[in-house]
């Protein structure tokens, strides 16, 4: 956001506090207004993210069927030297030993990163 956003932004929320103080809304009425403002922004952003997540998700299926195929366009193919669909799927389900997949990462030069969905988990207080 750049300064002069930014000071419209505030500029705009000053209008808009003097506006409905002097409106015949109640305190609760804009505490519950703000409030559910902000809720519709959070879900807003979980919903991209939700969308952004679900064509990773098919980028990442396709680029697997590649791998089993042997393309060489796709740089994951470099992390197993799976020869079928199913050693793929074995693979990345961990259907493999710990020390087969802690050997194989390290052999192309990557480390183990557990994952998380922490981005899409929202404190209990929203």
């Amino acid at each position: 956001m750049t300064p002069e956003n930014k000071e419209y932004s505030l500029d705009t929320m000053k209008e808009w506090v003097a506006d409905v103080i002097n409106s015949k809304a109640t305190p609760q009425e804009v505490r519950d207004a703000v409030v559910d403002s902000i809720r519709e922004q959070i879900n807003y952003h979980l919903d991209c993210v939700d969308r952004a997540s679900e064509v990773l998700f098919l980028f990442n299926q396709q680029s697997s069927n590649d791998v089993v195929n042997n393309s060489q366009l796709f740089t994951s193919s470099k992390v197993t030297e799976a020869v079928t669909r199913k050693d793929w799927d074995d693979f990345w389900k961990g259907d493999v030993s710990d020390e087969e997949f802690t050997s194989k990462l390290q052999k192309q030069g990557y480390e183990y990163t557990p994952k998380t969905n922490n981005v899409t988990k929202l404190p209990t207080r929203y």
